[in-house]
């Protein structure tokens, strides 16, 4: 139960924020990327990059892999990992529960640097 949504490995390259911001390459992957609406996805991605730009501006050290948000908009999570992915990524204490537990159904990965890794 350790890892958040697809298995680690082979994923997507990670994304920049100003990327993604301007519609780059969809940084979807995995089983579930099919069922967030379009629309919805681009609405959890954007408050994903506002909340890590509110972490790191409040001197946040994001290197271990924190949950950003249980919920930043509903039903979604975002979160802090690594790619490719690093044992600390694998620490329930640094997942968002709300996704682990299933009160959320999706999640924004962000890597420490703010580039999206995954929306799932």
């Amino acid at each position: 139960m350790g890892e958040r949504g697809p298995a680690a490995g082979g994923g997507p390259p990670a994304v920049s924020p100003a990327d993604e911001a301007a519609g780059g390459r969809e940084a979807t992957t995995g089983a579930g990327a099919g069922e967030a609406a379009g629309g919805e996805r681009e609405r959890a991605v954007a408050a994903a990059l506002e909340l890590y730009r509110r972490a790191k501006e409040s001197g946040a050290d994001l290197s271990a892999g924190p949950c950003l948000a249980q919920e930043a908009i509903p039903g979604w999570a975002v979160d802090v990992a690594h790619e490719p992915r690093q044992p600390v990524d694998d620490d329930p204490a640094n997942q968002c529960a709300s996704y682990r537990e299933g009160r959320a159904t999706h999640f924004v990965e962000l890597d420490p640097e703010g580039n999206v890794i995954r929306v799932y």
